[in-house]
C-alpha cells in the first residue's frame, strides 16, 4: 500500500483501510460473530466439550474468573496472567487418542508491554504438586 502526494504538502491525511479475504471463516472479523457461530463456521464437532462454560451449580470452576461485558451474547472470560482454570478431571474427555483438537478464540488487550512473555493456554499435570 503506498500513498503518493503529487510533490505537494499535506497538513494531514486520513483514511480507512478494510481488509477482506476470500473466506469467511479466514478473516479479521471473528468480534461480529457468536461464539456458537464460530463453532458453525469452523466445523468443530457437535461433541465438543467446552472447558470454560457460564458458572452454574454443576460448572463452579469458572465462578471466580473474571469476565469482560465487551458483548452480550458470548460470556468472555478475562485472563491477566496471575489466574487460572483448574478444570475438574471428570470434565476432559478421557479417552483422548495421540491425536485431538483443542480450538481457541484469544484476544490480546491493546497495550503489548504489559502482556507477559510466556503464555500457557493448556497444562496437564502428573498430579505430584
Amino acid at each position: 500500500m503506498n500513498l503518493e502526494t503529487c510533490e505537494g504538502l499535506l497538513s494531514s491525511v486520513r483514511t480507512t483501510v478494510e481488509l477482506q479475504t476470500s473466506h469467511i471463516g479466514k478473516g479479521c472479523d471473528r468480534e461480529t460473530y457468536s461464539e456458537k457461530s464460530l463453532q458453525k463456521l469452523c466445523g468443530a464437532s457437535s461433541g465438543s466439550t467446552d472447558l470454560l462454560p457460564a458458572p452454574s451449580a454443576s460448572t463452579n470452576w469458572t465462578a471466580s474468573l473474571v469476565t469482560d461485558s465487551e458483548r452480550d451474547s458470548d460470556l468472555i472470560f478475562r485472563f491477566d496472567g496471575r489466574q487460572a482454570a483448574k478444570i475438574p478431571d471428570q470434565v476432559v474427555p478421557q479417552n483422548l487418542t495421540d491425536q485431538f483438537t483443542i480450538a481457541t478464540w484469544m484476544k490480546h488487550g491493546p497495550n503489548p508491554g504489559l502482556r507477559a512473555e510466556k503464555e500457557t493456554l493448556l497444562c496437564n499435570s502428573d498430579k505430584t504438586g
